[in-house]
């Protein structure tokens, strides 16, 4: 199991502030078309070319699901440049690895903007780190639109505009599975390692109780204990029905096997953010109740279909999950936007920015992402929905759809 960031995820999702990733390097690239054997190019783009850039912690010990992220916006940008490009302009994708170190993330956003000359970043998987440089990037006034959008910026910051969930919304649809799936309590196991994942104790005390659940409270989970008897004790102890493991997703089927060692089989919740292929045959996750931020990797839902058929062409060895879907939709909100800007020329920052205003209230991508609300020296403002799948004998399923599905307004 390499899904570390699951403890970033968990622990992000809840407060978002997590700026201790470990680092394997930093590195950046470009992509600009179709890779080899792709196809012909059916009209080849011929205006200026439009510089855009994503961030992550590709390289991180987040990097095998983060790269999905990665993998899905350069499928994108070849499909896009196979197609015509935007309004004729070809796209011209910069990739910047920070490993998660907030001092090379500072560095790899200036990258972004002094040398290579993005307009917009588009896609951040950093789980926290964007926090380093989100004044930098205002003061430059470069948008920052979508990624796994986990920290305070995207819920308080104007000039960051999220096409998945925010945290808030992250820590709403994660318990909300617990009503979908009419369990009347709801526990926390969340990780030891950092401080901060103890501090969302009391947000999801508030979160259940808005919902007309009951919080049974949290435990401490180590990666390195050697089982978690004590801890699933407790969780049954209590009467917890779900229980959202919020640790380092290379623990969980541990955590899992331990409880049911205990006679004690709650319904677990998970987070896919950085789900890799070779989890699909991992017994322990069968049953295990997915929450998404971003739109489904599989199924029939809207968008799904062009998505995973670029990923076949462009990028056939690439991961599949929620990571991917939110880069993919991300360059989708950028391509409405640009469109919507009514620009002439080159696009520019300011166009993105016009475009991203012009989309109007509870924007959606024709069904496909949450509705949200884009506008000028607001936070973006994002109704809470999620999307569910469970895990069965290696095969995905969507136990409440393939569409999003949102709390009810009260």
């Amino acid at each position: 199991m390499n899904r570390k960031s699951k403890v970033l995820v968990g622990a992000v999702a809840t407060i978002g502030v997590v700026l201790g990733l470990a680092a394997c390097g930093s590195s950046s690239s470009s992509a600009t078309s179709p890779s080899a054997g792709s196809g012909s190019v059916a009209s080849a783009p011929s205006g200026e070319t439009i510089k855009i850039g994503v961030v992550g912690s590709f390289g991180g010990v987040a990097g095998d699901g983060l790269r999905a992220e990665q993998a899905a916006e350069e499928a994108w940008v070849a499909k896009t440049n196979a197609s015509g490009g935007i309004n004729g302009h070809k796209v011209q994708l910069f990739v910047e690895d920070d490993g998660g170190v907030p001092d090379k993330s500072v560095l790899a956003v200036k990258k972004l903007v002094e040398k290579d000359g993005v307009i917009a970043i588009v896609g951040v998987a950093d789980f926290g780190v964007e926090q380093t440089w989100a004044s930098y990037i205002d003061g430059k006034k470069i948008p920052v639109i979508g990624g796994p959008a986990s920290s305070q910026p995207w819920v308080t910051d104007p000039n960051f505009f999220p096409v998945a969930n925010n945290q808030n919304n992250v820590q709403k649809m994660v318990t909300y599975g617990a009503v979908l799936e009419k369990k009347s309590t709801f526990g926390l196991a969340y990780c030891a390692e950092y401080p901060s994942c103890k501090q969302s104790d009391p947000i999801y005390s508030g979160i259940t109780k808005g919902l007309g659940l009951t919080y049974t409270g949290g435990v401490a989970v180590s990666t390195t204990a050697p089982d978690y008897t004590a801890q699933c004790l407790s969780l049954k102890s209590k009467g917890a029905q779900s229980v959202f493991t919020s640790f380092s997703s290379g623990t969980v089927p541990r955590f899992i096997s331990s409880c049911h060692t205990q006679g004690y089989e709650p319904l677990f919740i998970d987070d896919p953010a950085s789900f890799v292929k070779s989890q699909l045959n991992e017994p322990a996750f069968d049953g295990v109740l997915f929450v998404g931020e971003g739109p489904l990797w599989f199924g029939d839902g809207p968008g799904t279909a062009d998505y995973l058929a670029a990923m076949q062409k462009y990028q056939p060895n690439g991961e599949l999950n929620s990571t991917g879907t939110t880069g993919w939709y991300s360059l989708e909100v950028f391509k409405k936007a640009i469109e919507a800007s009514g620009a002439k020329g080159v696009p520019t920052s300011a166009d993105v920015y016009k475009g991203l205003y012009a989309l109007g209230p509870n924007f959606d991508l024709d069904g496909i992402i949450a509705p949200v609300t884009y506008a000028e020296g607001k936070p973006a403002v994002q109704q809470p929905c999620g999307w569910y799948a469970t895990l069965a004998d290696g095969k995905w399923s969507a136990p409440h759809g393939t569409k999003r599905v949102c709390i009810p307004a009260s």
